[in-house]
């Protein structure tokens, strides 16, 4: 992966180094996911939310690649004379400090997405298997475009950048292009739920095909980095 060869350059290749990175990647994911739940259930405007996450998975994916040599020498520094065990902590330690930070983010985009595009109770299920079939098809080209491309071709420092561009990409994309779609006001009377129901059915296609590119880029984006 991007973020895997990265760290696999300060562990080593082993199983048991390869071990830390995955435990953190997933960690992470799922961690965001949570919490990317918790998150979209309170906000009124999960569109603008699901950009600003994006924007920080791109501002801590360039700073992983700026970090990365500090934390080759922390690792060398901290690891002379461990014991396996230690050792083993200590990569743990560091997988976590490195990863799970964009890893949450990324893990939170995709339940924020869900409650921006899938607002309306009527549509809800279609509109979120929708997204998660997305979602799962551009982790799987992401993957693999990455795996057996990318990293061939322009190496682990510039997959990581294109990545954060990507993500920019999908936080420009939701942020303009659903910046009118906000979860609705309950106020009383019959004329104002006519006309909120006419109002969000008249622009609700626009932020359902916006949403599925930002899905399709977000699970693209997402293996890419764990490949």
């Amino acid at each position: 992966s991007a973020w895997g060869r990265m760290l696999h350059r300060v562990f080593g290749v082993s199983d048991l180094a390869v071990a830390p990175v995955l435990a953190a990647f997933f960690l992470g994911m799922g961690l965001g996911a949570f919490l990317g739940g918790r998150i979209s259930s309170r906000t009124s405007r999960p569109a603008r939310t699901y950009a600003m996450l994006e924007v920080g998975v791109a501002a801590l994916a360039v700073v992983s690649v700026i970090a990365l040599p500090q934390v080759h020498h922390l690792y060398a520094h901290l690891g002379r004379g461990l014991s396996f065990g230690a050792l083993s902590v200590l990569r743990l330690g560091l997988a976590l400090l490195f990863l799970v930070p964009p890893t949450a983010l990324m893990g939170a985009t995709l339940p924020v997405l869900v409650a921006a595009v899938a607002d309306d109770a009527s549509r809800w299920r279609v509109r979120t298997t929708a997204l998660y079939a997305v979602n799962t098809l551009g982790a799987v080209v992401g993957a693999g475009l990455t795996g057996f491309y990318l990293l061939p071709a322009i190496g682990v420092r510039d997959s990581v950048l294109l990545a954060a561009l990507g993500s920019t990409i999908a936080a420009a994309l939701v942020g303009f292009g659903a910046r009118d779609l906000r979860r609705p006001t309950h106020e009383a009377g019959p004329a104002h739920e006519a006309t909120e129901a006419a109002e969000r059915d008249a622009r609700f296609d626009v932020p359902l095909l916006v949403g599925a590119a930002a899905a399709f880029a977000t699970g693209a984006l997402s293996l890419a980095g764990e490949v």
